[in-house]
C-alpha cells in the first residue's frame, strides 16, 4: 500500500512540473509587432522634444523617427539576438547640433545591436551602445 501511495504522489508531481514547464514557455516576450519610443541611449536620456522611435514590423522591417528624420531597414531576432541591415533615412538638417548628435548616436546603436530583450515592459537594445525604449503610446 505504501509503494502504491509513493507512486500516485510521483505521478502527481510529475504532472505539476509538466503543466508548470509548459506555461512559462509560451509568455516569451517577442520583438515582432513592437513599438518604442526611445528614451536612452548609452545611459543619457533623449532630448524631450526629437525621441527616437523604432517600430519592429512582424514583415522583418524596423523603421521610425530617428529624431529629425525617418529611417527604415530589416531585422532578424531570435530569443535574445538581433541583427539589422544597414539603415537608410531621410537626410533633413535637423533644429539643432544636440538633436543631431543624438540622431546619429541612435541610428549607429540600432544598426549595431546585437541583442534584445524586453524587461518590465521597456525594451533594451545592447551591442555598440544602450538603447532603452518605453511602449510607444
Amino acid at each position: 500500500m505504501t509503494t502504491l501511495l509513493r507512486l500516485a504522489a510521483l505521478a502527481a508531481l510529475l504532472v505539476l512540473v509538466t503543466a508548470c514547464g509548459n506555461t512559462a514557455s509560451s509568455s516569451a516576450p517577442t520583438l515582432s509587432g513592437t513599438s518604442w519610443t526611445i528614451v536612452s541611449i548609452n545611459r543619457f536620456p533623449t532630448i524631450a522634444t526629437a525621441q527616437p522611435t523604432a517600430v519592429f514590423s512582424a514583415d522583418g522591417k524596423v523603421s521610425g523617427n530617428a529624431g529629425c528624420n525617418t529611417y527604415s531597414g530589416t531585422y532578424t531576432s531570435t530569443a535574445d539576438n538581433i541583427t539589422v541591415s544597414p539603415l537608410v533615412s531621410t537626410r533633413i538638417a535637423c533644429a539643432s547640433a544636440d538633436i543631431t548628435t543624438q540622431e546619429a548616436a541612435f541610428l549607429e546603436a540600432l544598426s549595431r545591436a546585437t541583442h534584445w530583450s524586453i524587461d518590465q515592459g521597456n525594451l533594451s537594445l545592447t551591442g555598440f551602445k544602450n538603447i532603452v525604449g518605453s511602449p510607444k503610446t
